[in-house]
């Protein structure tokens, strides 16, 4: 009997995880930052942004999850290639407490997502789908993250916003 060559075998494909910054209101306890273990904290005018690495989108929210349980409100969570530009500080003015979430996904979903989240503005363009949606409360944001995973859904960054007259210098844009 002749033998049969074997198949190819492709490489297994590597996770490369997610550079990326997070801003938040308010202050990390020690605990919390020993458990980010390999980011970098800035503090600026009550926020602080944590530049890291995770090794995927579980991960992330396992991140994000840990800082909210610490009393921390996240304001953006953004992919950094390289170096991020750095934005001089600015003061934080408390605003209404109904902020608004812009969400970036990867690919286009919004058939999927406009039935699926209520009240969201869903918008597209040729590569990505945004949706925006007044948070009553800092557990909501969470909540919709939680169903954007629930709906296998690939999240590309995070705007959290003060609503119109909130900020001024923060403005949500249209």
């Amino acid at each position: 009997m002749a033998a049969v060559p074997a198949a190819p075998v492709a490489p297994a494909p590597t996770m490369t995880g997610i550079d990326l910054s997070i801003s938040a209101a308010g202050e990390p306890s020690a605990a919390v930052l020993g458990e980010l273990e390999g980011f970098v904290v800035r503090r600026q005018a009550g926020r602080v942004v944590l530049r890291g690495h995770v090794a995927d989108q579980a991960a992330l929210m396992g991140v994000l999850a840990r800082l909210r349980r610490d009393g921390l409100t996240i304001r953006h969570v953004v992919p950094v290639r390289g170096r991020a530009p750095s934005r001089p500080a600015r003061p934080h003015r408390p605003g209404p407490p109904r902020a608004v979430a812009e969400v970036g996904l990867v690919g286009l979903v919004a058939d999927l997502v406009g039935p699926a989240i209520e009240g969201a503005e869903v918008t597209q363009d040729p590569a990505t789908t945004t949706v925006r949606v007044r948070l009553a409360d800092p557990d909501a944001l969470f909540a919709l993250l939680d169903r954007l995973e629930d709906l296998a859904l690939e999240v590309r960054e995070i705007h959290v916003r003060p609503p119109v007259g909130g900020c001024p210098e923060d403005p949500v844009r249209g």
